[in-house]
């Protein structure tokens, strides 16, 4: 039997491509190389075991959409600086660590009411517990009646609010998600982001006339001059949600929107990644890590972003979505570095991994992160856009 050869690959200004750049300006290139010897292709992993071609271009042209340059900022090389699980546990606080180390639920319980003596009702200990005990202990009453007793401290607070939902939400509990979402939407109604919570939590539900009603009214609302919708980002993906769930779900619209053009986008497919934050304040920088160890950054700066920043407020949003390039198949690896918030508190990055997104075979799947540990790049999962699915 023949052995396919292993096709060249393209660098076109650093960024790597694995089909042929045919939206390149011929006009624009300033040279081109070929590369064949394995160790100048070193760097380029596996993929560039058929070649390189390597094209520079006079101004750096412009990427396809798919990439979501827009989003990811400039590359650079991977050093492989990111820290694993265990030295995130090395800093956690001593609570958590007596919890964890508990080897029955009599010994944790033990735990938590000693540690209560101290730290009592402080919602980050009330939240560190609820999970602990709702996951690792498989006690979901206890957790519950963890919260109930300290739930003033949540009451009318939607940064806390929404750090409890999403740990709903990552242990299956839509329903109370839910209920914690229809809270923090009375406290935000002018929120763009309340807007999208409520219609994704529907939806989780499985009511999905009433996700596409809270969508509806939402464009009633800008249609209306209720509310204004920032067209740079947050109405970009309302929309993506919104056609997907028409289209997946075979939900009909009962009022004819006066925009219908959010209606006639095409769909998005894919590996889609969707990152969610409870506090708008904070800082932090996103790292994608491609296959062939490419570097690409966002940052949720005032330094860098600061124009970003000033529109989550004014507009009420705090996400950002990615979507990963078909053109370069394999594994990602998604790192966060926290730069911290103005209270000193932790900040709570929740990420939905849709595979096979807009396809009859889209599944999601939600992770949480509680980001404390300050300027340390930190790795989050990695995920394989080759089968859609999150590997950690």
């Amino acid at each position: 039997m023949t052995a396919v050869p292993q096709p060249a690959i393209f660098d076109v200004d650093g960024q790597v491509f694995t089909n042929f750049p045919t939206w390149l300006d011929i006009g624009n290139i300033k040279r081109i190389a070929i590369i064949t010897s394995l160790s100048m292709t070193v760097k380029y992993g596996s993929l560039g075991s058929g070649g390189v071609v390597v094209i520079n271009t006079f101004s750096g042209p412009p990427t396809p959409e798919s990439h979501s340059k827009k989003y990811l900022g400039n590359s650079e090389f991977y050093d492989g600086d990111a820290v694993g699980m265990d030295v995130i546990r090395n800093n956690w606080p001593e609570y958590k660590k007596s919890l964890y180390a508990s080897t029955s639920l009599g010994m944790a319980k033990s735990q938590y009411i000693k540690w209560s003596e101290k730290y009592g009702g402080a919602p980050y200990f009330v939240l560190d517990t609820q999970d602990f005990f709702a996951t690792e202990m498989n006690d979901p009453e206890f957790a519950q009646q963890i919260v109930n007793e300290h739930y003033s401290e949540f009451q009318n607070n939607p940064v806390l609010l929404k750090a409890l939902a999403y740990q709903y939400e990552v242990q299956g509990e839509r329903k109370k998600a839910n209920d914690i979402y229809k809270e923090i939407f009375l406290l935000r109604p002018h929120y763009a982001q309340s807007y999208l919570d409520m219609a994704r939590s529907y939806r989780d539900l499985g009511q999905f006339n009433q996700a596409a009603a809270i969508h509806a009214r939402y464009n009633y609302l800008l249609d209306e001059g209720f509310m204004e919708a920032d067209i740079q980002s947050v109405q970009e993906i309302m929309s993506t949600e919104f056609n997907n769930l028409l289209s997946m779900e075979n939900v009909l619209v009962e009022r004819q929107l006066k925009n219908e053009s959010n209606l006639e986008k095409p769909l998005k497919k894919g590996t889609r990644l969707v990152f969610e934050w409870n506090d708008g304040e904070a800082e932090f920088e996103l790292q994608f890590v491609s296959p062939v160890g490419q570097s690409h950054f966002w940052k949720h700066t005032l330094q860098d972003n600061g124009d970003l920043i000033e529109r989550e407020k004014k507009y009420g949003f705090s996400t950002m979505e990615v979507t990963i390039d078909e053109d370069l198949p394999g594994t990602w690896v998604v790192n966060a570095k926290y730069l911290g918030n103005k209270s000193l508190t932790p900040t709570f990055l929740k990420a939905t991994i849709y595979s096979d997104y807009g396809s009859d075979k889209q599944q999601k799947e939600v992770k949480l992160f509680a980001l404390q540990l300050k300027e340390v790049n930190q790795k989050l999962f990695s995920v394989s856009n080759a089968k859609g699915v999150a590997l950690n």
